[in-house]
Order: structure tokens, then sequence, then C-alpha cells
């Protein structure tokens, strides 16, 4: 008798433990501080990413997009950027995995803006309001061509056209050591630049190392890097005549007959 109770005893001692045991597993599960990780290795990875921020990004969690090697997009990608707001105490990194260096080649949006389809468009982020982003060594190809169609060029409907974000407000940005390269071209009501259409609001803005070598074209506000709020006159456009050889560190990338934008009180005129 007394071994059969000491037996009972045991059973239902392991059986506390082991729901214990269980316990702190699952707690630790859904309490921990590690960032979310979403790597980018493909089209349809990156196709998946608006997917993956819907469902999973929430209040107070940080999210890394590891870019794990170089991607070149089908001619029918679906890929539309990606927009991410109103998150608390959230952060986005965006980088080449391991230290590495990857592009991401052949991103087209092209969009027909009318009084419904106001939103801002970007290489990789559409729009980021509240949640602060950190992108570097992902370089981009993008062609991008946003239009107004009739009286609503007219209108307060402003178009924010980047290449890595279309329109950012309320955050902290940063993107450093990248390259974009390729073609943005808008019409009416444009805030057109080469890494960032438009940064409004709060927060800090840290651009460095970015090279945009961009093709861009449009009626006003445009930037070669990025277009301030407070920009008011249009970019003068001149051919180059002369250039350097650049540095041991960076590469010379224009040449005598190229056309660039430049802002009116930017540079010596030369008669």
């Amino acid at each position: 008798m007394k071994k059969k109770l000491l037996n009972k005893g045991i059973a239902a001692l392991m059986s506390i433990a082991l729901i214990f045991t269980s316990v702190n597993i699952s707690s630790k599960e859904v309490s921990g501080d590690e960032p979310l990780e979403y790597k980018v290795s493909d089209e349809t990875s990156l196709n998946g990413l608006q997917a993956y921020i819907n469902e999973n990004l929430v209040d107070g969690k940080n999210l890394n997009i590891i870019v794990t090697n170089h991607i070149e997009l089908s001619e029918t990608n679906t890929f539309a950027g990606v927009n991410v707001s109103k998150r608390n105490d959230c952060k986005i990194q965006v980088y080449g995995e391991k230290g590495n260096t990857y592009k991401i080649k052949g991103i087209k949006q092209t969009q027909s803006a009318d009084k419904s389809n106001k939103n801002p468009i970007g290489g990789l982020f559409n729009k980021v309001d509240g949640v602060d982003i950190d992108i570097y060594k992902v370089n981009l190809e993008i062609n991008m061509a946003v239009t107004f169609d009739g009286f609503y060029s007219q209108g307060n409907y402003d178009k924010y056209i980047g290449g890595y974000i279309g329109y950012a407000k309320n955050c902290d940005v940063s993107i450093h050591d990248v390259n974009v390269s390729g073609t943005i071209s808008g019409n009416y009501n444009n805030k057109i630049g080469g890494v960032i259409g438009a940064y409004e609001g709060s927060g800090e803005l840290n651009l460095t190392n970015c090279q945009s070598v961009v093709n861009i074209s449009g009626y006003e506000k445009i930037g070669g890097i990025i277009i301030p709020d407070t920009a008011k006159e249009k970019p003068l456009k001149g051919e180059i005549i002369a250039t350097g050889n650049g540095t041991k560190d960076e590469e010379m990338v224009l040449k005598a007959g190229d056309t660039v934008l430049y802002g009116k009180y930017s540079g010596t005129e030369i008669e």
C-alpha cells in the first residue's frame, strides 16, 4: 500500500514539474526582446515583406530586414513598396547580410494619381510614419513614374517619390553606404528625391555616403538626394563641361556632357 502511494506521489510531482517547465518556456517565447528577422533572398520574399510587417510588427518590437544576396526582379514583378506607420517604440533596420553590400535591381513602379490615389511611392518604402528606420549596404536600381490626371494636377495633391523612401514623417531616418540608380519622373505637384522624396515633422535625418545616380525629371521640387520641405524654387538644369578624377574612395560617375539639376543659389554662374 505504501509503495502504491509513493508511486502516485512521484507521478504527481513529475506532472507539476512538467507544467511549470511548459509555462516557463511559453513565457520566454512571448516576452523575448530579440528583434524580428525577415530575410529577403528573392522576388517572392521581397513581395511578402508588407504582409509580414502587417502581421508581426507590433508596438515595442524591432525588425531586421536582411538582404542575403543580389536580387534581380522579373519584368512582371509586383513589388509596390512597403508602408509602415502607427507603431510605438519600433525600429526597422534594412541591411546586407554579414556586412556585405547587395543590390536589388529592376524595381518598377508606375502610378497615375487621382483624388483617390495620393499615396507616395518609393523603391523600398512608400511611407514611413512614426517608425525609426536605418538602411545601409543595400543598393537599388529603380524605374518609377507618376502622373496626375485632369484637374487634380492643379490641386493640393502632392506626390512624393523617392528611391528608398517616398515620404518619411515623425521618425529618425538614417540611410548610409548606399547607391541608387535608374530613373524617376513626375509632372505636377511632385516632390522628388533620388534617396527620399520628402521628410517632414519631428525626428533626426542622417544621410551619409549616399550616391544618387538617377535621371530625375519633373515639374517642380526636385532634389538629387532629398527635396527639403522648405523648397520653393524650381531646380535649374545645366550641362557638365569638365570633371575631376574622383578620389581613391569615391569614383567619379559623371562626365562632360551629362545634364544635371542643381539649386538656384548653390552654384556660381559663368557667362
